[in-house]
């Protein structure tokens, strides 16, 4: 098994899933299971469930097994053909084809972080420096030295991220203190938040860091986290940009309503609109509110796509929820909408029967904000190159 996973941090989540499914499976034919025969023994009769159970799980795992196969040779294709191309590779509808049937975890780490580039030229050594920047402003702090106002507020953030590790993810108890990755998660998540400090930590990034944590080493995720919350879409949400949040979701309903008019409609009469539910799941960029393994198809689709992804996998939940929804109260379409169900696979969810029509010029909008963004900051790099030598990181603390 170990040498079918890419790290020990999933084999370890693989192994605990399938002693749960053991589990639950023998408890439940127990329950189902009528008055033992008087001449069996119950303590025979639990060994037979369990073993019965057991079978069943080596079926799965032979499946999965199958499946990893199957993996390893998209993978490769993605490692070994897209991401050395990935310039004129990422726009290509073969591309976003792979990414929509989903990423084999063994690449994405490296897709993710080609992806999402380093238009920040973070390195190595902007990494260490920040969290060696990080432990002597913690030091003051201890030792009762003053603090500046920069200073202070990088304390009180620290503060936040120490209650928000064990919270995130806590089923898996991998980022909480008895986990093995939460100096790690730390380390990377205080980083940002000295490199960006007009941003700083805001309570749900820590989601986005464990996301990419999963799959790539400290540094990597470092500098994947950074480049990501400095993307203009995202620093309208994390900066509570009212304007440019309300942009977006007039964008968002009138794709609702063109894409499903019964639910628009009964959202309409209720008076639930949609910053009750897409603010929450763009916050966390859907990892808090969905299972897994279909957040990391969300990530794949979305870091290939682009930032129009997310709103075409908002409208593919509320068509995968319109049975529910249909009558339901107010409070009743809330709970549906912040409640998704273990058992929504991504397959399911990016299946033809939940497929949605946005229109090209939504696309070009995006694209057109992205490259809008990426010109403001290369100017910013051309302005401080004559004095550093190197593009200064914006924010960044010196």
């Amino acid at each position: 098994v170990f040498s079918e996973y890419p790290s020990t941090r999933e084999v370890w989540f693989h192994l605990c899933v399938g002693e749960r499914y053991v589990m639950e499976e023998a408890q439940s034919q127990l329950i189902r299971q009528s008055a033992p025969e008087p001449h069996i023994p119950k303590r025979v009769k639990r060994r037979l469930i369990l073993r019965r159970a057991g079978e069943r799980m080596k079926g799965k795992l032979d499946k999965t097994l199958r499946t990893d196969k199957k993996d390893k040779h998209v993978a490769r294709k993605w490692l070994n053909e897209i991401v050395p191309g990935w310039d004129t590779m990422k726009d290509t509808a073969r591309t976003r084809n792979l990414a929509r049937m989903g990423i084999p975890p063994e690449a994405r780490g490296a897709v993710w972080a080609c992806a999402i580039g380093n238009h920040l030229k973070l390195d190595e050594e902007s990494f260490e420096r920040l969290a060696i920047h990080s432990a002597m402003v913690h030091q003051k702090h201890s030792n009762g030295a003053a603090l500046s106002k920069a200073e202070a507020v990088h304390i009180t953030n620290a503060e936040v991220i120490d209650a928000d590790l064990p919270r995130t993810f806590g089923s898996l108890h991998l980022f909480d203190e008895s986990g093995g990755c939460n100096s790690d998660l730390r380390k990377v998540l205080v980083a940002m938040d000295l490199l960006l400090p007009d941003v700083g930590y805001v309570q749900g990034m820590s989601y986005f860091a464990a996301m990419l944590s999963l799959y790539m080493e400290p540094l990597t995720a470092f500098i994947a986290l950074s480049n990501l919350v400095d993307r203009h879409f995202f620093r309208a949400l994390f900066l509570m940009d009212i304007d440019q949040i309300w942009r977006y979701l007039k964008i968002f309903d009138a794709l609702l309503e063109s894409n499903n008019r019964e639910v628009a409609a009964h959202f309409a009469q209720l008076g639930l609109t949609s910053d009750l539910y897409m603010i929450d799941w763009l916050f966390t960029l859907y990892s808090k509110t969905t299972p897994l393994p279909v957040a990391g198809r969300i990530w794949d689709y979305f870091l290939v796509m682009g930032e129009v992804a997310l709103f075409d996998v908002a409208l593919r939940l509320l068509r995968y929820f319109k049975p529910q929804l249909s009558g339901a109260s107010f409070e009743e379409s809330l709970r549906v909408l912040n409640t998704i169900p273990a058992e929504l696979q991504p397959d399911t969810l990016f299946s033809s029967a939940f497929a949605v029509k946005i229109p090209k010029r939504v696309h070009d909008l995006f694209q057109q904000e992205l490259r809008s963004h990426e010109a403001a900051l290369q100017s910013v790099r051309d302005d401080t190159e004559p004095h550093s030598g190197r593009a200064a990181p914006s924010g960044h603390l010196q």
